[in-house]
C-alpha cells in the first residue's frame, strides 16, 4: 500500500493534478479573502468611465468646507431604493457636517409639510436640503433631464442631476441671497433656452426679465445684466440707463452679433468701454479649430484667464457665427482687456461674398478675439475704494444656443457659467455636471479629426489590406 502511494506521488500526472488543485484552492481562498476585506471595510471603487456613482471633487470640496450643519432628507419607499441614487447621496454623509436621513413618505406622510408650500407635491425620490436658516425642496422630477428622440418622439432620461441639484441646494441654504441676473427683454432679444437656464438656476442665480422702457433705472437688486443682440436698436435713453449702471460698478455679460440693420445705441454700450465688434463673420482654415459643417462653425482657442482655466478638461466651445472684437484706437488707462476666446492664425473675417467661404484678397487676416473680459477700475475723488466695473463680451450670441451647447457636451454652458461667476466674484467657478445616463454619447469631432479618419478609412486601411494581400500572394508563389 505504501509503495502504491509512493508510486502515485512519483507519477508526473498526479503531481501536476495535485499542484493544480492546490493552486485552485489558494485562488478560491484569495477571492474569499478579498471579498471579506471589501465587505468588512465597505470598500468601493467606481469603475464607470464617467464616474456615475461618485460625486465630484468640486462637491467634496464644498461639503468638506461647510461652516454649518446640513441635513438631507431623502424620501424613498422602503425596498424600492435606486442604487445610483443611494450611492451618490450616501457620499454626502461622509462630510463631517452633513447628515443623510431616509424617510419613507408612506410611513411619514406629514413629515415634509413644514417645508412645502400649499400647491407643492412631494413625489417619491424627492430630497429636502435643510440648513440652519433656510431649506430647499428638490422634487424627484428635477433630478432628471429628459429629452425626446426625434425619430420616435419617445421621452428618455438624458442625465441624472442629483449631484448638481443637491450640491447647489447646499450652497443655497448656506449662502446669502442668490445673485440676481436681469435680462433685457423689451427689444425681442434671444432668450435663455431651457438647459442653459436650468444650469444657471442650479448655480443659485435668479434670472429676472427687465423691460427698460418701464423702468427709470436698472433695479437696485441687479447684480449682473445679460444683454443679447436686439432685433431692433435700443433707444438712446435705454442705452444710457445701462451705461450709467455699469459706470457705478455694474457687471454685464454681453453677446453681440452684427446684423443687417445697424444698432448704434446698443453698440454704444460696448464703445463706452473702448471696444467695437467688426461686422465681418470669422471663417476658419485651421482644421483643429473647425467643426466639420462649414468654415463659420468655429472651435476657438482658449486664453489664460480665470474663466477659461476653470473649464473642465477636453472642453470645446462652438460658435456659429462669430464676429471679431477689437479695441478702439484710443483706450483709457483704467481699462484692462483680457482675451478669453480667439480664432487661429489661419482664420479670416469675410468682408465680401459670404456664400464663397474661401479666403479672398479683401478679407481681413486673423487671429481675432471672439470673447474678452474687461475690468474698469476708477478712482473717484473722495471715495475710500475704487469703483470696479466688469464685463464679458462675446462676438456671438450662439453661445446661448441649446443645440450647439449639446454638440459640445455643455461646453458653451460651462463658459457662460464661469463668466457669470467671474463677474459675481464667486469663489467656485466650476459647474458641476450631471451624470449622463443615456446610451447615446455625444461624440465631439473637429474637422481635423474627421479628415484623419476619412483618409484612414478611404486610403490607409484599404492600402494596408492590399499590400498585405500582395505580400502573401508573392510569398506563396515563391514557396
Amino acid at each position: 500500500m505504501r509503495g502504491k502511494v509512493k508510486k502515485a506521488f512519483a507519477n508526473k500526472r498526479f503531481r501536476y493534478g495535485a499542484f493544480s488543485t492546490l493552486i485552485s484552492i489558494l485562488v478560491i481562498a484569495l477571492i474569499f479573502g478579498v471579498n471579506f476585506v471589501i465587505s468588512f471595510f465597505n470598500l468601493q471603487y467606481d469603475l464607470t468611465a464617467d464616474k456615475i456613482y461618485t460625486i465630484s471633487d468640486e462637491s467634496k470640496k464644498i461639503i468638506n468646507n461647510l461652516e454649518e450643519d446640513i441635513t438631507l432628507y431623502a424620501f424613498l419607499k422602503t425596498g424600492e431604493e435606486d442604487y445610483q441614487y443611494q450611492a451618490l447621496i450616501s457620499q454626502y454623509a461622509e462630510a463631517a457636517r452633513v447628515t443623510v436621513l431616509y424617510k419613507d413618505p408612506f410611513l411619514y406622510p406629514t413629515f415634509a409639510n413644514d417645508y412645502l408650500t400649499e400647491e407643492m407635491d412631494l413625489p417619491v425620490g424627492s430630497i429636502i436640503v435643510v440648513g440652519e436658516n433656510k431649506s430647499r425642496v428638490i422634487p424627484a422630477d428635477d433630478l432628471y433631464t429628459y429629452e425626446y428622440d426625434p425619430a420616435t418622439w419617445q421621452r428618455y432620461i438624458k442625465s441624472f442631476d442629483l449631484e448638481p441639484r443637491v450640491t447647489n441646494a447646499i450652497r443655497y441654504v448656506t449662502a446669502s441671497e442668490p445673485a440676481v441676473i436681469y435680462q433685457i427683454s423689451n427689444y425681442n432679444e434671444r432668450e435663455l433656452q431651457g438647459s442653459l437656464s436650468l444650469q444657471i438656476s442650479m448655480e443659485n442665480y435668479e434670472i429676472k426679465s427687465l423691460n427698460l422702457f418701464e423702468s427709470e433705472n436698472i433695479p437696485e437688486d441687479a447684480d449682473i445684466l445679460l444683454l443679447t443682440t436686439p432685433t431692433r436698436d435700443y433707444s438712446p435713453d435705454d442705452a444710457a440707463k445701462v451705461i450709467f449702471f455699469l459706470q457705478n460698478g455694474g457687471r454685464a455679460l454681453i453677446f453681440a452679433d452684427i446684423t443687417a440693420e445697424a444698432r448704434p445705441n446698443f453698440f454704444s454700450i460696448m464703445e463706452a468701454y473702448d471696444i467695437t465688434v467688426i461686422g465681418a463673420p470669422v471663417a476658419e482654415a485651421s482644421y483643429a479649430n473647425l467643426y466639420p459643417v462649414s468654415p463659420y462653425h468655429l472651435l476657438p482657442n482658449f486664453s489664460d484667464h480665470e474663466i477659461t482655466d476653470n473649464l473642465p478638461d477636453n472642453t470645446y466651445i462652438l460658435l456659429f457665427p462669430a464676429f471679431p472684437i477689437s479695441a478702439m484706437s484710443v483706450v483709457r488707462n483704467s481699462l484692462v482687456f483680457e482675451p478669453l476666446l480667439s480664432s487661429s492664425r489661419m482664420s479670416y473675417a469675410k468682408t465680401g461674398d459670404l456664400n464663397s467661404p474661401n479666403k479672398e484678397p479683401e478679407d481681413i487676416e486673423g487671429p481675432f478675439s471672439l470673447a474678452v473680459a474687461i475690468t474698469d477700475t476708477v478712482y473717484a475723488p473722495g471715495m475710500s475704494a475704487p469703483i470696479e466695473t466688469k464685463l464679458v463680451v462675446a462676438g456671438s450670441s450662439s453661445v446661448l444656443n441649446d443645440s450647439l451647447n449639446e454638440i459640445v457636451s455643455g461646453g458653451n454652458g460651462d463658459f457662460v457659467l464661469n463668466s457669470l461667476n467671474w463677474l459675481n466674484n464667486a469663489d467656485d467657478t466650476v459647474y458641476i455636471r450631471p451624470k449622463v445616463v443615456s446610451d447615446v454619447a455625444q461624440l465631439m469631432m473637429t474637422a481635423e479629426t474627421a479628415r484623419i479618419l476619412s483618409v484612414g478609412a478611404m486610403y490607409v486601411l484599404p492600402g494596408a489590406f492590399l499590400l498585405a494581400g500582395i505580400v502573401i500572394t508573392f510569398r506563396r508563389r515563391n514557396r
